[in-house]
């Protein structure tokens, strides 16, 4: 039994590492699913943190942070940054586990051909996963309830937040708007949550000048 146990236990490490190998791209890559049939592997699901656009709520990690954002563009952008203190099913190779990743989206409208653009980038908070936690902790988002309408002008552009948060196993989401890119100072409480984004992310944001 002793035995069997250590088995299954190298045979899911040798999983993880080699999934991710297989997994890994360049920093910023655009992928094209050409793939005539999905392969299916032995332990699939055996990790879920930052790297996959499943609900936040069910998340393996101790500390997830994303934020699904549209700025009046054609690009959907979701910024996902997790981390891992303790180790999943007790195995060293998960622990210390720092994941960040932005997702780049859209279905782009050119004449009568639409061109599905998806975009995977690795990335990290400016200022380091520990002082972002903290940061994100200062805000106290689990507090915020959000707003449901944009309080701005229909005629002209605006932005979209949704907040998802998950730490030490509570969850909560909400979401807000803001004048962003019509405005580009921003001011209240979700002037400072944007703020705050776009200190930590903003080199990713490619958005033409008014």
């Amino acid at each position: 039994m002793k035995e069997r146990t250590l088995n299954n236990s190298l045979t899911l490490i040798l999983f993880y590492l080699g999934f991710n190998m297989l997994s890994c791209a360049p920093k910023h890559e655009t992928a094209n699913l050409t793939l005539k049939y999905e392969p299916v592997f032995l332990h699939g699901h055996s990790e879920y943190t930052a790297e996959r656009l499943l609900p936040v709520e069910f998340s393996n990690a101790n500390f997830e942070f994303r934020v699904w954002i549209n700025n009046s563009t054609p690009i959907d952008r979701v910024i996902s940054v997790s981390k891992v203190n303790d180790a999943i099913y007790d195995h060293d190779v998960f622990k210390g586990n720092t994941k960040g990743y932005l997702v780049e989206m859209s279905a782009l409208d050119e004449d009568t051909t639409s061109v599905a653009l998806y975009k995977k980038t690795t990335i990290l908070p400016k200022s380091g996963i520990d002082s972002f936690i903290a940061k994100v902790d200062s805000l106290k988002l689990f507090d915020e309830e959000g707003v449901t309408d944009p309080e701005v002008f229909l005629d002209q552009p605006y932005s979209i937040y949704i907040i998802e948060l998950k730490e030490h196993g509570k969850y909560h989401r909400f979401r807000f708007y803001t004048n962003f890119p019509y405005k580009k100072e921003e001011q209240g409480k979700y002037g400072k949550i944007q703020n705050f984004i776009f200190s930590e992310f903003g080199q990713y944001f490619n958005i033409a000048k008014k």
